[in-house]
């Protein structure tokens, strides 16, 4: 028995990774149990933002949702999850996303894993260190679309999929032996930083609510037998033109035109294929291009042209170039209207430090709101300010899409290709809120 024993702690300090790995139950709707321990998993990912406190930053990562009352952070304090105890999630649970082995899959990785026979399947991906990717998704279908989309993205180390998917370039790995739960991120809860507190503050509120009426009370009761000016009534934005309103997704806005665009690439010798665009109509959209000759023949880039795309194309520029504009009707989802555009600084705030934690460049021009202009004797109008959101990648772009789908208030302006160059290059507009208004917003019938 003695000889027993020491073997296996011989093995223990042979293999230190070996007693970590445990089998993996699943438990509804998003736990995970590994051993005597449980993990939960579709936690919500948000860059720190710094400068705001804990309470502001889970306001803004949840948006309309409320019962966030679970957090932990992750990449030496860079990232913040959030988690609900009603979703299944608790205090002293792990973060499955921080339990997965590095060790084996490096800093840039994608992985789906099949909780238990028939589903559901877990997507959780890594990119440069942080969490890009934390998903429980009960139909295969929808998991499998998921993935496809995140694949596309440049650069992955590692690909892992269930045994059965047959996906090219990528790897079947069993969850258990994947797992290091030594180093996993802990959930706890929010409120817990409230109650330390929650004394000395309503001590200091007494206190300076005793100075208040010391000091100012006096001016009050005089102001009080004053006649009061005019009540100055606040424009309700519903009341004014939201200018997204009918406008596309800009998801599905550059999805469909760089599906688009790929077909306008012809090569034709002699002939230079000029950057293709692709910008919004009022029933679809517009696509333009143009080949500037170099020492070919007009005929050949024509029949070429004709043959990919099905469009007669004119000579232009007394022979050296030849244009082609493309109008397609597309009927786009829209935009919800009851979604209030984020503030100025929040929406400068998340995308700066959203793009700079995944390594990624985005070019942000603010134009401010107009002033107030003269409708009418008696009546002005505020017009909302806005964000110029422009960014450029070789790879992915549908992937941008889907990087800024929370943000609201967002409409496509232009998605372009060089070819020589072979780089796309975007640009979206946020709208957001302009001083002196508020958000009433509209309710269905």
């Amino acid at each position: 028995m003695i000889a027993s024993l020491m073997r296996r702690l011989r093995h223990v300090r042979q293999n230190p990774r070996s007693q970590r790995r445990q089998a993996v139950q699943f438990v509804p709707p998003n736990r995970l149990r590994i051993g005597s321990r449980q993990a939960a998993a579709g936690i919500l990912w948000q860059p720190a933002r710094s400068g705001l406190s804990l309470r502001d930053q889970v306001i803004l990562a949840s948006g309309m949702r409320s019962d966030l009352d679970l957090f932990t952070t992750f990449g030496d304090g860079r990232q913040f999850g959030f988690a609900s105890s009603d979703d299944g999630s608790g205090s002293g649970m792990m973060a499955a996303a921080t339990a997965i082995d590095t060790a084996s899959l490096g800093s840039t990785w994608l992985a789906t894993f099949e909780l238990a026979e028939g589903g559901p399947w877990w997507i959780v991906a890594m990119r440069s260190g942080l969490i890009y990717e934390d998903q429980v998704f009960e139909e295969q279908a929808s998991a499998m679309s998921t993935h496809e989309d995140l694949s596309s993205a440049p650069e992955w180390e590692h690909i892992v999929v269930p045994e059965g998917w047959q996906i090219p370039n990528a790897e079947t790995r069993l969850l258990k032996e994947l797992l290091d739960a030594g180093n996993a991120a802990v959930l706890r809860p929010i409120n817990r930083l409230r109650r330390h507190v929650t004394a000395t503050m309503a001590l200091c509120c007494l206190c300076v609510l005793g100075y208040a009426s010391w000091k100012y009370l006096p001016g009050w009761l005089h102001q009080a037998f004053e006649p009061a000016p005019l009540p100055v009534q606040e424009t309700a934005v519903e009341t004014l033109e939201l200018p997204w309103v009918g406008k596309p997704n800009l998801e599905e806005f550059l999805a469909l035109c760089s599906h688009h665009i790929d077909r306008l690439y012809v090569p034709a010798a002699g002939w230079r294929n000029q950057p293709m665009s692709c910008t919004p109509t009022i029933d679809g959209i517009s696509l333009s291009t143009q080949w500037r000759r170099k020492d070919g023949r007009a005929a050949l880039v024509k029949a070429a042209v004709l043959e990919q795309t099905g469009l007669r194309v004119r000579t232009d520029c007394l022979g050296q170039c030849i244009k082609l504009t493309k109008r397609l009707q597309h009927e786009f989802g829209g935009l919800p209207t009851d979604d209030p555009p984020w503030p100025s600084h929040t929406l400068e705030t998340v995308l700066t430090e959203r793009f700079q934690t995944l390594g990624l460049q985005v070019k942000l021009s603010r134009q401010e709101f107009r002033l107030p202009v003269q409708a009418e004797p008696g009546a002005h109008i505020q017009q909302f300010g806005h964000h110029e959101i422009t960014f450029a990648t070789s790879a992915a772009i549908d992937e941008y899409g889907r990087l800024l789908s929370d943000v609201p208030a967002l409409v496509p302006v232009l998605l372009a290709y060089a070819p020589d160059s072979k780089s796309w290059t975007a640009t979206a507009r946020a709208y957001h809120m302009p001083p002196s208004q508020f958000w009433r917003p509209t309710t269905g019938t």
